[in-house]
């Protein structure tokens, strides 16, 4: 599939995704060459990372939600997890829109 997801499959590489510095991270997740089956991974990708980072700060979820193309995310995701997400909804006005 994509080099996110078989990172997140490999238990080392997800913890060396997981430690990254913020910016690292969101260097990473804004690459125009990465490449996912769906944005699905790349908001599990970040909230591990918050969850791993005790919540980060309202700073730090700003920016990650940044990251996340809500709109290529799949429908059933979409609406039955990302749209379930206090962070997310927080920081992305469009995902009420996405999810009509």
């Amino acid at each position: 599939m994509a080099a996110i997801v078989a990172a997140i499959a490999d238990d080392a590489k997800r913890r060396f995704l997981l430690q990254l510095p913020l910016q690292a991270l969101r260097m990473l997740l804004m690459d125009g060459r990465k490449r996912v089956a769906s944005e699905n991974s790349v908001f599990w990708l970040a909230c591990e990372w918050l969850h791993e980072s005790g919540g980060g700060t309202a700073a730090d979820q700003a920016a990650l939600a940044g990251c996340i193309r809500i709109h290529q995310a799949t429908p059933m995701y979409l609406t039955s997890v990302m749209g379930q997400s206090v962070w997310l909804r927080q920081y992305r006005a469009d995902l009420q829109l996405a999810m009509v």
